[in-house]
């Protein structure tokens, strides 16, 4: 391939990463009740499953409730104007890259591929 046609190539990968990770982004903001509230913020309820399972642990080493997690009082503030917004904001953003990261992956892995030999093909299959 020439120069050129590599650089097409290249803009062509990077193109389905973007969408890729438009997509995630968009299934993240789909899901961003669920990611906030059970992910993140989970652990701020007494009733989180690590929280249980710690419990159960104590319990079944005899150890009665020395594990257990009492719950958690403190409340959240944002100490700025935007600060829940840009939370929200970030969330979506780094969510949908940590989503699409396998297909980012795929595509820039088909990008390299062709220019390896079959030797450097075969060493990274498990990649």
């Amino acid at each position: 391939m020439s120069f050129l046609e590599h650089l097409e190539e290249l803009r062509r990968r990077l193109w389905f990463a973007a969408i890729g990770i438009a997509i995630g982004v968009t299934l993240v903001v789909i899901f961003n009740d669920f990611i906030v509230n059970e992910i993140i913020m989970g652990p701020r309820n007494a009733d989180f499953w690590t929280y249980r399972m710690f419990c159960w642990l104590s319990q079944s080493i005899g150890m009665s409730d020395s594990f257990c997690f009492p719950a958690i009082t403190e409340k959240l503030q944002n100490t700025t104007m935007s600060g829940a917004f840009s939370a929200y904001i970030m969330v979506c953003i780094t969510g949908g890259i940590a989503v699409s990261f396998p297909w980012v992956f795929y595509q820039i892995w088909l990008f390299i591929k062709p220019g390896l030999h079959e030797k450097e093909t075969r060493s990274v299959r498990g990649i």
